[in-house]
């Protein structure tokens, strides 16, 4: 096998790890099954001692893009208003705070938040 084909596998392996981590939010299950159908793919192509080397090493791959997937998702404080960005709407009242500031396309108003339902 060339390394050229043992790289683009285990790139594979990566785009595979993350993707089953994106689609279940990071549950070890879903790496299992990701590298399951690795090998299972690999296995049916080309089965041998040097495949299963491979496949073992795409395990480690994957595990490492579900860990890094994991780790890159972001967390929010209880009291910041982004954690209600896909719920219900938010409906608040709000006071202008302090003059705007006048930026060359844009002009940033800071509010202080009167009531929020």
């Amino acid at each position: 096998m060339s390394r050229t084909l043992a790289l683009a596998f285990l790139a594979g392996a990566w785009l595979l790890g993350t993707a089953a981590a994106a689609a279940t939010g990071a549950e070890p299950a879903a790496a299992v099954a990701a590298f399951g159908l690795l090998g299972a793919l690999a296995f049916a192509r080309r089965p041998g001692a040097l495949t299963l080397a491979l496949v073992l090493a795409g395990g480690l791959v994957i595990l490492a893009a579900t860990w890094r997937y994991e780790a890159t998702v972001p967390t929010m404080p209880a009291d910041s208003i982004a954690r209600m960005n896909d719920g219900d709407e938010v409906i608040f009242r709000a006071v202008i705070d302090d003059e705007p500031l006048d930026r060359t396309t844009t002009r940033q108003y800071r509010l202080d938040v009167a009531k929020c339902t």
